[in-house]
């Protein structure tokens, strides 16, 4: 090649196509000055620019860049046939992708299948080693890290980062960050999960865990559990709609709030609301008093406490230590036993799952009786006296 040639105005290397102005004929394919290096392909699809090695059974390309589509690397897309707009990069990187569009496929491997890979994925985005490996009619997916997203067969509208994030998943529209998290989610759909091995053996939809571990156990069939904290949720197992808050570094401990979502129930230091709304495993106080609804307008069969205090006499008031010092405490405490007041008043006993427990407040009420009933029999024996 002469030293002398139209000179480049930009130089370096181009790849372009043949301008209008070339005259009919006089085409150059390549073209090589000082200052530059230049291949003209024409505007076909079909045509573009590759490297690639010759081989005895065929070719093998290296690069292969089209109007329509970006390859780089070992054997990238070799059967791509009309897909539109892709960018693939990396050994094996797409290897059966043949008709999708928009995808960009980074990486060893990424998009990866022997027979049934992303043949029909369309808009996805995988980078990392594996990234999609076997997905075979993804869409719309964000996969980021190694194995991330591996064997995701049909999932859709998915964003995975982490070291193998969302592998073997199958799912749609979850929010995965982390390694390993979710990494068993086989059916789940619609789940945020944050966090390294968090909701790892999720099948379920609809949970937000967020916290190293976070729910890594729960295999819920039905979902709509939230866990946040490092390995909270992990005793919930298989409990679907339950809440757990815990940022205790101690495994398999109670979490500081627990909730049931289907029954409404909010528990604080324990794993078990017991059947009430709300409950405490240890005491509580505050700086208000605690209230509750008593508007007349909202009652009826409304009576006064007979025999109250008949009922009174019945009553022992004991003192007592709790077995369980950890679960409670080691004070000494006053009060009743909730199986003998059942037998007098049952109205103030609640016996849940063989669990006893009673309210004292309601107490107040029969002892107001019970105090009038006494004082009427004081008054009449006065009344004696003075006649």
């Amino acid at each position: 090649i002469p030293n002398a040639g139209v000179k480049a105005t930009g130089g370096g290397f181009t790849v372009g196509r043949l301008g209008t102005g070339k005259a009919a004929g006089d085409e150059d394919y390549l073209k090589v000055t000082p200052d530059s290096t230049r291949v003209y392909v024409s505007e076909s699809s079909s045509n573009g620019f590759a490297v690639g090695k010759l081989g005895t059974s065929g070719t093998t390309d290296f690069l292969n860049l089209t109007q329509d589509n970006y390859f780089i690397g070992h054997n990238v897309a070799p059967n791509i046939l009309d897909g539109l707009r892709n960018s693939v990069l990396g050994y094996n990187a797409g290897n059966s992708l043949v008709g999708g569009d928009d995808n960009i496929f980074i990486g060893n491997m990424a998009g990866f299948s022997t027979g049934s890979g992303s043949i029909g994925g369309n808009e996805n985005i995988f980078i990392g080693n594996s990234a999609g490996y076997n997905s075979t009619s993804p869409v719309r997916n964000v996969f980021i890290g190694h194995e991330a997203g591996m064997e995701n067969v049909t999932g859709q509208y998915n964003l995975y980062v982490g070291n193998a994030a969302g592998k073997n998943g199958k799912g749609f529209y979850n929010t995965v960050l982390g390694p390993s998290a979710a990494s068993d989610n086989n059916f789940g759909n619609s789940n945020v999960v944050i966090g390294y091995v968090a909701g790892r053996q999720m099948v379920s939809s609809s949970n937000v865990f967020i916290g190293q571990g976070a729910g890594w156990n729960n295999a819920s069939e039905v979902g709509g559990n939230v866990f946040i904290g490092p390995y909270a949720g992990e005793t919930i197992t298989s409990q679907d709609y339950r809440l757990a808050i815990s940022s205790s570094s101690v495994r398999y401990g109670d979490p500081l709030i627990y909730g049931e979502f289907d029954n409404k129930r909010v528990a604080i230091n324990t794993s078990n609301a017991n059947g009430y709304t709300f409950y405490v495993n240890g005491t509580s106080s505050g700086t208000s008093d605690w209230a509750t609804p008593s508007d007349m307008r909202l009652k009826t069969n409304i009576l006064t406490i007979p025999s109250a205090l008949g009922k009174v006499l019945q009553l022992r008031g004991v003192s007592y230590n709790w077995k369980d010092s950890e679960a409670f405490d080691n004070k000494k405490h006053i009060g009743f036993l909730a199986q003998e007041v059942e037998k007098v008043v049952p109205e103030v006993v609640i016996n849940n799952n063989d669990s006893y427990s009673m309210q004292y407040a309601p107490i107040t009420a029969l002892l107001v009786e019970a105090m009038k009933e006494q004082q009427d029999q004081i008054n009449r024996l006065t009344e004696e006296n003075q006649s």
